[in-house]
């Protein structure tokens, strides 16, 4: 059971375990399934029968690797307003899967509604501390300006009060 830490804050750390906790035990589940199989069974319980938890084993897998290669990277760095940067960012990634799949962890008894509340709060507070670092965060994809013009980003009252077709001729 996952309390958030003594801060109250999920760590990196806590994150990348509940990330893994969640692919252990899909894996694991998986395995079980199929161990019980005859070679000839084993495509039709895969891609017929089982087929979401296998589907789940892989997301959970790929949500575990990212994370924990953003942790390896960030041991890398050596500019310290990176390191905070990249922090954050996957620290709100960790939580974002997490919370996309928050009813499985409260289901398997790892999260409780407290801890639940706690990840909402965590995100929050990533996406607040990221604010201030959006406009660098955009400019290091470095997408020409004209490929970003868009009405939502602009006037976009002005934009549709004229016929375009739903075509961005003019900014």
């Amino acid at each position: 059971d996952y309390d958030g830490g003594s801060s109250g804050s999920f760590s990196m750390k806590n994150l990348e375990d509940l990330l893994n906790l969640r692919y252990a035990r899909q894996h694991n589940a998986l395995i079980g399934k199929l161990a019980v199989l005859k070679p000839s069974e084993v495509y039709d319980v895969w891609m017929k029968k089982e087929s979401d938890l296998v589907q789940a084993t892989a997301e959970s897998y790929g949500e575990y690797f990212v994370m924990h290669q953003a942790i390896e990277s960030l041991e890398a760095l050596s500019i310290f307003a990176a390191k905070d940067v990249v922090s954050e960012l996957a620290s709100l990634y960790a939580l974002q899967c997490v919370e996309a799949n928050l009813a499985w962890y409260m289901c398997e008894g790892i999260l409780d509604s407290r801890a639940a509340e706690q990840i909402k709060r965590d995100t929050d507070r990533c996406i607040m501390n990221l604010v201030p670092h959006v406009p660098a965060l955009l400019n290091a994809f470095e997408i020409p300006e004209s490929l970003i013009k868009t009405p939502i980003a602009e006037n976009w009252v002005e934009f549709n009060e004229h016929e375009n077709n739903g075509e961005v001729l003019r900014m």
